[in-house]
């Protein structure tokens, strides 16, 4: 490394990653140098060294191919080709075995170094010295002698010409480039895709642009990284463009800032980016996958030891092995240098208000804007406030401390006598009960007195586990649970004790020895261990909830395993304590972003003599067509992979052949087979490890029949076709049947409504003549009534009263036979909903312009109490004043 990388990195880039870099890597160590990685279009990694060629096979090398001739190029087209080479030649391999090389012509042109091997959508090329030559079945030399860059640009060939400048291939000759003699001086480095569809053209002092018209200069800042470092491979995808210099491995976003760096010990030979995100890096020996679409990230912006976390609001609190710091959460995650606000080994926070109380190793401090020490007596390990608010309990290097707030400022109060050793933990259960841990005594309950502010804690011994077993004490589902060397212990609320836990301890199966467990806001259980560190995560299967332990085994060479810790920030957000800072993983990416996927890349089909008739390789990684194989095929030979090419458990399939079920799980990814004529569906499905499934790929094949099977199979199908659209007729006419005698039915009850309405109608008219008449006689009636006051005439006083009461019945029952119009009712019970009975009879009768007077006997109420129903209609009704009630009501 130059001298001035070195500053750089030591001193300007606080991101530096440790040499795993910031993602997930896994490095596989070789018997001798690699010098080129490469992916074919179905997933295969293939790898060239010293060695020969290899691929990559269930997270194994495995050699490809007889050969053991260096290979330093490696070059696939779409259709599955494999072109590989050295500085002296260069071939094709056939059928995995063979290999063109020596005895074919290629190797008999005259060419003192191989450049590069180029696949495009116009031909296979290479570029010897200085010449491009087209090469197939016949070699075409395009006469250039001056070449010195050959690559490809969407698809196609382009090569720069010494100070000419830039051609693309069009037809069967190459163009010039618009406006490219202002880039022919400088030799280009590299050409690498952007996301938008244009390209990066690298040169050693320059970066420009190109979108396939013009040249744009790309950012100032990205152009003077370039200039900085001695560039050796340039590769990019959806994460940033990534650049090697000597062994230094640079991401750059797409506006040429640095987002992070880190060292590979040794200087990189080749780098490669393949279809999933990966980067592939060989170094002397060993060949390093980096994934850069992992969930995890180190966050290494102080290269110190984390110890603890907390967030408030948009701000967090972050604790080193060298001190506190307080920074924006944005920041943190992005890497930021924070702003530092002591200098001790911080082992945690704890929030009190807007205020952070720190326990570090001088002791228990606050910050709210400035450090305020509370006790500097020894180190402070962690605090808990009461319920009051006003109380607080230290676990320290002494024992256990406790403090009162006066006037809103924490004071010591006393120590707590009866553990004077030092306690490094202190929890509050869902009961409300405090405990604590004591490295030299073990677990103890504090039986807190609030009256006399007293605390008493009292010894709880556990059966076969001593002191010095014990890992911690951790608050899961609200409970203390505890952890050892000897297991997970949990507290028997029936026998007041600890015991070992059977569920906890079958979930974590032969893992004994955890240090740190911490529960996330989905209930999952974060786990750390010197062996394993991972997550239980739980899965809510409706009438149950059941675990699964998850190792994420990327995440252990870098956590810090003398101080542990996992926090959640929020949501998918996890923190972890790093030996270099932090780790951030996120859980939303860690929940399936990368899907585990099985894929369909060849078949093969035999005779009955185990004679090879055709062989299919697929120009894509999924199976959709259906595939057609002769009647002769007795065998066929499906083979698959996955997408997953550095796990650390065995790849295993099962198969399903025309749904007769599912097979038992095999290592072998090729399934050979014979299948009966006609179409048949094969199906496979990959497991990973434990239990991740991947997704079902379902394949179609068809063995071609004899001609009258195929003619009967039509036959039957247009018999069925022919059947169907007899039940379809059948039930048309029986729909159009019915809705034609539905409608019958419906106009035969209109004309009976009609018939209704019209009766109702003339006998509202000939009761409305009864009115009339009964108004009449109401007349009579009073002059009766009068008569009968007047006269002293037993006999006649007699008689008249009989008339009267006549003529009042008469009037009563012609008052309960008036039906007004329905048509009306129906209206003014839509409008006004609320009217009752006697008011919709009141309104009838003031839609016939019967006066109060008229109105009252028939109601067989006086006139005032007219008087008032019509006032108390009006108000329901809502009418001003001057509108005239009866006209009102005629016109709804």
């Amino acid at each position: 490394m130059n001298p001035f990388t070195f500053s750089l990195l030591l001193f300007t880039i606080p991101l530096l990653g440790n040499g795993y870099g910031t993602y997930p890597l896994v490095r596989y160590v070789l018997d001798s140098n690699s010098y080129v990685v490469s992916q074919d279009p179905f997933g295969n990694i293939f790898s060239g060294g010293d060695y020969g060629l290899k691929i990559l096979k269930e997270g194994e090398w495995e050699d490809y191919g007889p050969w053991t001739q260096k290979i330093s190029h490696i070059e696939t087209a779409q259709n599955g080709e494999l072109w590989v080479g050295n500085q002296q030649f260069f071939g094709k391999v056939k059928n995995d075995s063979l290999i063109s090389f020596g005895e074919s012509f290629y190797s008999e042109l005259d060419f003192a170094q191989l450049h590069q091997l180029i696949v495009v959508n116009s031909g296979s090329y290479v570029h010897l010295d200085g010449r491009i030559l087209r090469v197939g079945k016949d070699v075409v030399d395009f006469n250039y002698d001056d070449v010195i860059f050959a690559g490809k640009l969407n698809r196609d060939l382009i090569v720069q010409r010494q100070n000419s400048g830039l051609y693309l291939f069009a037809g069967n000759n190459f163009r010039k480039i618009n406006n490219s003699d202002d880039y022919a001086k400088d030799q280009i480095l590299s050409i690498v895709e952007m996301e938008n569809g244009r390209f990066l053209l690298i040169f050693q002092d320059n970066v420009v642009i190109y979108d396939g018209d013009n040249f744009f200069p790309w950012s100032r800042e990205g152009v003077d990284w370039i200039r900085k470092l001695d560039v050796s491979h340039v590769v990019a995808n959806a994460q940033g463009i990534f650049v090697t210099s000597g062994s230094d491995l640079y991401q750059l976003d797409a506006n040429g800032s640095l987002i992070r760096a880190m060292n590979m010990g040794q200087d990189i030979d080749h780098l490669f980016g393949d279809q999933e995100g990966n980067l592939w890096i060989t170094s002397g020996k060993s060949i390093a996958s980096l994934r850069t679409s992992s969930p995890v990230k180190l966050i290494n912006a102080l290269n110190e030891q984390g110890t603890a976390i907390l967030k408030f609001e948009n701000e967090v609190f972050i604790g080193t092995e060298r001190g506190a710091y307080r920074s924006d959460e944005t920041s943190f995650l992005n890497g930021g240098l924070p702003l530092k606000i002591n200098d001790d080994f911080t082992y945690s926070f704890y929030l009190d208000g807007g205020q952070c109380l720190i326990s570090d190793k001088n002791g228990l401090d606050l910050y709210n804007g400035r450090i305020n020490e509370i006790n500097t007596n020894g180190t402070s390990y962690a605090v808990l406030i009461l319920d009051d608010g006003a109380t607080m309990i230290e676990a320290s290097s002494t024992g256990l401390n406790l403090y009162e707030k006066q006037y809103g400022r924490w004071n010591f109060l006393n120590h707590l006598y009866g553990i004077e050793e030092e306690v490094n933990q202190i929890i509050k259960d869902e009961r409300d009960r405090i405990w604590v841990h004591s490295q030299v005594q073990g677990i103890f309950l504090l039986n807190y007195d609030p009256t006399l502010m007293a605390i008493s804690p009292t010894i709880f011994p556990i059966n076969n586990l001593s002191p010095e077993d014990i890992n911690g004490i951790f608050l899961i589902n609200g409970k203390p649970i505890i952890t050892s060397n000897q297991g997970i212990f949990e507290f028997n609320e029936k026998i007041g004790r600890f015991e070992a836990s059977a569920t906890y301890n079958s979930a974590f199966g032969d893992l004994n020895d955890i240090a740190y467990l911490y529960q996330d806001e989905y209930e999952n259980i974060w786990y750390v261990s010197e062996v394993e560190s991972g997550v239980l995560k739980v899965i809510d299967k409706g009438v149950e909830k059941v675990t699964q332990k998850q190792a994420l085994p990327y995440l252990q060479r870098h956590l810090n395993l003398n101080q542990p810790f996992v926090q959640s920030l929020d949501d998918d957000k996890m923190i972890f304590a790093g030996d270099r800072g932090f780790v951030f993983l996120n859980q939303g990416q860690l929940k399936g972003k990368i899907k585990f996927q099985v894929h369909l890349y060849g078949l093969e089909n035999y005779n009955g003599q185990d004679e090879l008739i055709d062989r299919k390789i697929l120009t894509s990684s999924n199976a959709s067509e259906l595939f057609i194989f002769p009647k002769k095929s007795e065998k066929i030979t499906f083979k698959f992979s996955t997408n997953y090419s550095d796990v650390d458990n065995i790849v295993m399939y099962s198969y399903n052949i025309n749904e007769t079920g599912w097979s038992e799980k095999t290592s072998s990814s090729q399934l050979t087979i014979g299948l009966p004529g006609g179409k048949n569906t094969v199906k496979v499905r990959a497991h990973y490890g434990f239990n991740e499934l991947s997704n079902t790929l379902v394949v179609p094949v068809l063995i071609e029949q004899d001609w009258f099977m195929k003619e009967m199979n039509q036959y039957i199908v247009l018999g069925v076709l022919l059947l169907i659209a007899v039940i379809l007729f059948f039930i048309m006419w029986s729909i159009m049947k019915s809705r034609k005698k539905k409608n019958k039915r419906l106009a035969f009850l209109m004309d009976m409504q009609k018939k209704e309405i019209e009766e109702l109608r003339d006998k509202n008219e000939i009761l409305s003549a009864q009115l009339i008449s009964a108004m009449n006689e109401n007349d009579i009636s009073k002059q009766l009534e009068k008569l009968h006051e007047e006269n002293e005439d037993a006999e006649v006083r007699k008689a008249i009263r009989k008339l009267i009461k006549k003529l009042k019945s008469k009037n009563s029952r012609v008052s309960e036979n008036v039906h007004p119009d329905p048509e009306f009712i129906a209206r003014l019970k839509m409008k006004y909903p609320s009217l009752t009975r006697k008011d919709i009879k009141l309104c009838s009768l003031l839609k016939m312009d019967l006066t109060t007077k008229d109105i009252a006997p028939i109601l067989d109420i006086t006139v005032r109490g007219v008087e008032i129903s019509r006032y108390r209609l009006r108000k329901k009704l809502e009418l001003d004043n001057d509108v005239v009630l009866s006209e009102f009501l005629k016109n709804i």
